[in-house]
């Protein structure tokens, strides 16, 4: 993979805010309030998330613009030396169904389909126009083979979001990104849903 950022940079301070015997409840970097059940969980669960209408995402939209912090140091370095190795070259970026559930959480992503479709579609605007602005540097540099999605999408009984919302809110955020990169080489998009 190589070393550059196409998710959320900076967020919230992360902090403990309360510690018992039975639980922990912490603040992310997404300044949701999370509850870890000790003894019984490994994974916190958010009790609140940090969008719930426009005003909220352009609060927090500067985390998802583009800057040359998303680009850790010696990145293309790496990216020659994959190529010297003769290893897939690999570049990320985040789920256009998983990064808003991350900020809305999964009832409120399914709703703003209906309820809120701008917000929904700048939410994904904003964090394309970052992806293809990174990896058209990356892929400007060297040739990628890889795009991988960490999408978390679906469990055993099918998709969170139906066609209509995938067709209209995700696939144009997806083509966006692997059309540039295809256009370049790439041979594989790997999206990880979690389910069917």
């Amino acid at each position: 993979m190589i070393p550059v950022n196409t998710r959320r940079l900076g967020g919230a301070v992360e902090e403990v805010l309360e510690e018992t015997e039975e639980h922990i409840i912490s603040r992310d970097g997404l300044g949701r309030t999370m509850k870890l059940l000790k003894g019984f969980a490994s994974i916190p669960l958010p009790l609140d998330y940090p969008v719930l209408n426009m005003d909220d995402w352009l609060r927090i939209k500067p985390w998802y613009k583009s800057s040359e912090a998303r680009f850790e140091e010696g990145w293309e370095a790496t990216a020659r030396d994959h190529l010297q190795q003769d290893r897939a070259v690999a570049v990320s970026i985040p789920g256009g169904f998983d990064e808003p559930r991350q900020l809305l959480g999964e009832e409120g992503v399914c709703l703003a389909y209906y309820d809120q479709p701008e917000l929904m579609h700048d939410i994904l605007d904003t964090i394309g126009a970052t992806a293809c602005r990174v990896l058209d540097r990356v892929s400007a540099t060297v040739p990628v083979d890889v795009l991988f999605v960490h999408e978390d999408m679906a469990g055993k009984s099918g998709p969170l979001a139906g066609p209509d919302q995938i067709a209209e809110f995700i696939a144009p955020y997806y083509r966006r990104v692997w059309d540039m990169l295809r256009e370049r080489g790439a041979l594989l998009c790997d999206q990880d849903s979690d389910g069917d």
